[in-house]
């Protein structure tokens, strides 16, 4: 999926200024006018930017998305909060997107980023804000269904609004009971992807250059002749299977352990860097090393966050870009490569 190209300069800003301006007495043309407005605009950035919850939340609406469009299974991912809205209830509250799969289901969205400071707490909205929500729902005749982005975990759940139960004044929903009840992959085509460990990326030292470790720091500069991938010990020498590796490595939620030098002689041979799960069954033939929402949203956060936080909402990029899809029914040649659909339990 692509985006539809925009000119945000052209129009936006007006609408912007406009919709600011229609608290007072704004008049287009008027300088003096114009100037407090565009003033209101800039006090109201400055203090956004200095707000990380809102930042944060922001970004993770437009982050689903962005992932919701690069699982290939809608023909549709759009923006329904955008623009004038009027209602007759002033408890209506519209959720964030409109979704279309390819089969041609239609349903709203509302995208929620939960980071737990309590492993085990909830996820919880005000009743009153759930029900504003389906109540734009019914108007539309469509479903409505809750995005949870888990950031702690870097997860993502799908889950319908009859789903949350009421606790209280407010509906909850734990992350085991999200994930039991999730429909990323049944709806978005989201897949749980599994090879056999480890994954090992190898960096060969040039010969021909120098390479010789310093016997006082055990440094050594050397320069790359090589990168080589490995899956369990086998060399893979499929250019989309070494994508997918590196792919995997990067964005796969495996650990990597130190980096093991191959040093004879007083020089460097080749550096490895090696991935494994946290934990193994030594029975099974493959573990899974995530999920393609999760590697998504990893590759989104390393476009848009910096060690100082939020640094962009979005990305300069085509939600393609995000997930490295491989042909249907493809199974690995040197890379083996499980992909499991986990669907909610049916009604």
């Amino acid at each position: 999926m692509k985006r539809i190209p925009r000119d945000p300069e052209k129009f936006e800003v007006i609408d912007m200024v406009s919709a600011i301006g229609r608290k007072t007495s704004f008049k287009i043309g008027d300088e003096a006018s114009e100037a407090a407005v565009l003033g209101k605009v800039s006090d109201s950035y400055r203090r956004a930017r200095k707000n990380p919850a809102l930042l944060h939340g922001r970004r993770t609406e437009d982050m689903f998305g962005y992932v919701a469009a690069s699982l290939r299974s809608c023909v549709l991912v759009k923006e329904e909060d955008a623009g004038e809205a009027y209602v007759t209830s002033s408890t209506i509250r519209i959720p964030d997107y409109r979704l279309v799969t390819n089969d041609g289901y239609e349903f709203l969205v509302e995208v929620k980023n939960f980071h737990q400071s309590n492993p085990s707490a909830p996820f919880s909205l005000d009743s009153s804000y759930v029900d504003g929500l389906l109540q734009y729902a019914a108007l539309l005749k469509k479903d409505l269904k809750f995005a949870v982005y888990w950031s702690r975990w870097n997860l993502w759940t799908l889950v319908s609004a009859d789903k949350l139960k009421g606790v209280g004044s407010e509906r909850e929903l734990t992350i085991t009971e999200a994930l039991q009840v999730s429909e990323m992959s049944s709806l978005l085509g989201d897949l749980h992807l599994g090879t056999t460990p480890p994954l090992v990326l190898r960096l060969r030292a040039d010969t021909t250059k120098p390479r010789a470790v310093e016997p006082s720091s055990s440094q050594v500069i050397f320069t790359i002749g090589a990168v080589e991938f490995y899956c369990a010990g086998r060399l893979i020498v499929d250019d989309l299977e070494k994508s997918l590796a590196f792919y995997l490595i990067l964005y796969g939620d495996w650990v990597e352990s130190e980096s093991k030098a191959d040093v004879k002689d007083g020089e460097l041979v080749s550096i490895d860097f090696e991935s494994r799960p946290r934990e193994s069954e030594p029975k099974q033939e493959f573990e899974i090393i995530g999920s393609l929402s999760s590697m998504a949203s990893g590759k989104y956060n390393d476009l848009t966050l910096s060690e100082g936080g939020v640094e962009r909402l979005s990305p300069d990029a085509e939600p393609d870009s995000l997930v490295l899809h491989v042909p249907h029914g493809y199974r690995g040649k040197d890379l083996p490569l499980w992909r499991l659909k986990v669907e909610p339990p049916q009604k």
